[in-house]
């Protein structure tokens, strides 16, 4: 008996939504003054002591477990990006030229990205006159993130804001499809997820470079492939499918919190979310709503940075309470619906002057507008 695995556009809505939920949660809790930190470019084995002494019973522990888990959408979206390729340009074989392709999705990520390096340069600029200091040091460092380049000469000049490095992620993960799997054989597959597990494993997990490696596409090879072969495959057998489900429910926290099994826990991440996916498809209301949020994602991660950064200027020693990550995710919403009408502005002006188009992207799940 077979197991259909295809991903449909509806699940790969609902994996986005609850994958930016969790992101955008976490970044927001990981600012809260003593919180627990997680464990995503480096490995600190001081922070897994934290966690293992969280009580769950607080507030301040329930803000402690997602800022130390809620970044696990990140490999939810590399997983989507190497599925939507696949669908896209080998399934569906749609026309693809390399330099075409990479040009547009460059254009397509700053497109997305632009007002919000704008509304940020505003924001700084109005933070740093209320408090008698004027710079411009860091509108030139938001202007550089548009290049893409930060994550490349990190940590030495790191993307600000910092949850934008996933662009750069993004458009490495691109020209890597472009010149090493799209028309290649199965074997640079391998040789890619190789090269990243063993770089990975032959420094320190508390070392810089490993930070280094995990802000670049060398860090997750390994969950980008795994995207690629779901996609060319349509289904497998009912006992490999429950024999999946279990290794991935029963490893992800062992391996959450192993200095050497990263790799594995964003495998197991990308497998339980799928399954959360395709039980809330069978739910009335509760699928609409994912899906909605799903199709908003592109605009959450522009968006959830700003409203952050707004609430904490205000008050910079926020105590967790019950109202804190309602209040917070909802001003996020209303900010992503509105920064939705502004890139559709934003793009249309840039698109016409540079002569190509905003729509589209591949199937799936990459970080772009739908």
């Amino acid at each position: 008996m077979a197991f259909p695995i295809t991903i449909s556009r509806e699940c790969g809505h609902v994996m986005r939504g609850l994958a930016i939920t969790a992101i955008a949660l976490h970044n927001f809790c990981h600012w809260i003054p003593g919180a627990v930190l997680q464990n995503e470019s480096e490995f600190l084995a001081g922070n897994v002591e934290r966690l293992a002494a969280v009580d769950c019973r607080t507030w301040q522990g329930v803000f402690d477990i997602i800022s130390y888990f809620g970044w696990y959408g990140v490999p939810v979206f590399v997983f989507l990006t190497g599925l939507g390729l696949v669908m896209k340009y080998e399934r569906d074989r749609a026309p693809f030229a390399a330099g075409g392709f990479l040009k547009s999705n460059w254009l397509k990520l700053v497109n997305l990205m632009l007002p919000g390096v704008v509304a940020f340069i505003v924001t700084n600029t109005v933070v740093a006159m209320l408090s008698g200091y004027i710079g411009a040091s860091w509108s030139v460092r938001f202007l550089f993130q548009l290049t893409m380049l930060p994550d490349l000469i990190f940590p030495w000049y790191g993307p600000v804001p910092g949850v934008y490095w996933y662009f750069g992620l993004t458009l490495q993960l691109y020209i890597i499809y472009a010149f090493a799997v799209h028309g290649r054989r199965a074997s640079w597959l391998a040789i890619l997820v190789t090269v990243s597990l063993g770089l990975q494993w032959a420094f320190a997990p508390d070392s810089w470079v490993l930070t280094w490696i995990r802000h670049n596409a060398t860090g997750w090879m390994t969950v980008f492939v795994f995207g690629i072969l779901w996609a060319r495959r349509s289904s497998v057998s009912a006992v490999t499918a429950i024999a999946i489900a279990v290794v991935a429910l029963a490893t992800f926290y062992p391996s959450a919190i192993d200095p050497y099994a990263w790799q594995l826990s964003i495998l197991d991440v990308v497998v339980i979310l799928f399954l959360l996916a395709r039980l809330s498809l069978r739910i009335p209301v509760w699928r609409e709503v994912w899906i909605w949020v799903g199709r908003l994602s592109p605009f959450i991660f522009v968006a959830h940075p700003l409203v952050r950064a707004w609430i904490f200027a205000a008050d910079e020693s926020l105590t967790p309470s019950w109202w804190l990550l309602p209040a917070y995710f909802a001003s996020v919403i209303i900010t992503s619906i509105a920064y939705r009408y502004v890139w559709r502005y934003s793009s249309r002006l840039l698109t016409c002057r540079l002569g190509a188009s905003s729509k589209g992207g591949p199937q799936g799940g990459s970080l772009q507008a739908p």
